[in-house]
């Protein structure tokens, strides 16, 4: 078949129209490696296709590009659309839209104010990214959020890896990775300040004795670090614990705290409400859920405006919600360190029992909420020593309750009656079942009997032939040795429960 040559000049005419009813108005084919169809221009489309409906130029291959572009500086392949979408690719199983670059972008996308690139999928990914060596999604932008993912019920960004991090954060001055929920949010600096001195050890009893201040380590009692590591953020909830108690700085009733290394974290954000959670970690066996770590400021860094800055629950029944250590054998400062602002308060608050394993020192006052200080003993009938009871050294060196009067081994009184509890207890042990604390010290209430000769307050008080039970020392010769302390109320007849001070003699 010859070439078909056909010149026009003419400004508005077109060299070839191709009409059908009912097929293709223009067909190209080639047999060998030549282009079916070749389009060339000085300045305007090599190729133009228009439709009505249907597509403006359709390209089909059974093995190679259906539709290829080439350029030298411009764009191999350009979609141009007033409404609708400018290229579409779609497949059955394959890639709807490919692009490859041997150093520059293999897509690129770009919009003045819309999306640059958009995935959407009903059921795979909107967006997939791979690279062997580098990133296999690349976000950039000088204003806004280089990546951003959102999602109504799923997660907005989720990060995989076998051996590297899930998700790692960097900056150079700003957060390297920030968590926030709720909405409303403002900016704050942190600020702290930490003097006072906590010990407990060896350096306490030292302290303690010399009255000399020696100054732990600087995370205790130097200004920290304009940096952190990890920030915990919460708001706007309401205090739950009790207002007849002290309120503490920090609870634990029970978790774990412990994840992803990033650098320089300044700021601080409120919220207005407390909706969600600004940042979580978890991991599903035995690793660690959060880990903060910093070189030379906080490894972890929490605040609240209204709340608990940290809460810890565990529901182990060996091991504790909190653990802190200080691992330096030659260091000076605590594991833990506590400080309360202001006179009001405590700087910790324990609702249970609370065990000092070493050395426990005090710089400050002791207040004991209960009255009497007492120790426990041996006693020969448990259910015998009620609250109260005046207590003897019977034969055996096992406490009895008294029985005579002016008896020289009395040693006390069963505390705990009325409203005196021991304050503090001496030789308590595990297993105390034929043991009972005695009052040596303090106030406790005692049984008495007024039937000899009345109680008045003030009068001494000594053992009587009632079983268990103090009378008036009225004979002075016998006093010495037999007295248990002085009487705070009077007892004018009968027998009853009465408050003393123990004041043995």
């Amino acid at each position: 078949m010859p070439t078909f040559k056909n010149d026009v000049t003419g400004a508005n005419e077109i060299a070839i129209v191709g009409t059908s009813a009912h097929h293709h108005g223009v067909a190209g084919e080639s047999k060998e490696k030549g282009a079916g169809v070749l389009g060339v221009s000085g300045e305007g489309e090599g190729v133009s296709g228009f439709s009505k409906k249907g597509p403006g130029v359709v390209g089909q291959s059974d093995q190679g590009a259906g539709v290829r572009g080439l350029s030298k500086p411009g764009h191999a392949v350009e979609g141009l659309s007033g409404t609708g979408d400018a290229i579409v690719g779609s497949t059955d199983s394959g890639i709807g839209v490919s692009g490859s670059s041997s150093t520059g972008h293999g897509i690129s996308g770009q919009s003045e104010s819309g999306s640059g690139v958009r995935g959407a999928s009903k059921s795979g990914r909107g967006v997939e990214g791979w690279s062997e060596s580098t990133y296999g999604v690349s976000g950039d932008s000088r204003n806004s959020a280089g990546v951003r993912g959102s999602s109504v019920e799923g997660r907005g960004v989720e990060g995989w890896t076998t051996h590297s991090e899930g998700v790692f954060g960097l900056s150079l001055t700003g957060t390297g990775v920030r968590g926030i929920a709720g909405r409303s949010g403002s900016i704050d600096r942190i600020g702290a300040e930490a003097t006072a001195v906590f010990r407990v050890g060896a350096a306490a009893k030292q302290w303690a004795d010399s009255m000399t201040e020696t100054k732990p380590e600087r995370s205790a009692n130097e200004p920290p670090p304009q940096t952190a590591s990890v920030q915990a953020l919460a708001a706007d909830v309401r205090d739950r614990h009790a207002p007849e108690r002290p309120h503490p700085v920090a609870t634990a009733t029970g978790g774990g705290l412990s994840s992803a290394v990033a650098d320089g974290l300044r700021d601080v954000e409120r919220f207005d409400d407390a909706a969600g959670i600004g940042v979580c970690g978890e991991h599903r066996g035995a690793g660690i859920g959060v880990k903060a770590v910093s070189a030379g400021g906080m490894g972890l860094a929490a605040q609240s405006t209204d709340y608990e800055a940290v809460h810890a629950e565990t529901h182990s029944r060996q091991t504790a919600a909190i653990a802190a250590y200080n691992l330096n054998p030659a260091g000076t400062g605590a594991a833990l360190f506590a400080k309360k602002a202001g006179t009001r308060g405590h700087a910790g608050f324990f609702d249970g029992k609370v065990w000092v394993g070493s050395e426990l020192a005090v710089g400050g006052d002791i207040v004991l909420a209960n009255a009497d200080c007492a120790e426990d003993f041996d006693v020969a009938n448990a259910e015998a020593a009620t609250p109260g009871t005046v207590m003897v050294i019977g034969t055996d060196g096992v406490l009895v309750p008294s029985s005579r009067a002016y008896d020289k081994g009395v040693v006390g009184v069963v505390s705990g009656a009325g409203d005196y509890k021991p304050g503090l207890t001496l030789d308590k042990r595990p297993c105390s079942d034929n043991r009972s604390p005695i009052a040596l010290l303090g106030k406790v209430y005692c049984k008495a009997t007024a039937e000899p000769c009345a109680i008045e307050a003030g009068d001494l008080l000594t053992t009587s032939p009632v079983c268990g039970h103090a009378m008036k020392s009225s004979e002075p010769s016998k006093a010495f040795g037999t007295v248990i302390g002085k009487a705070l109320r009077p007892l004018r007849e009968g027998r009853g429960l009465i408050p003393i001070l123990i004041a043995l003699q």
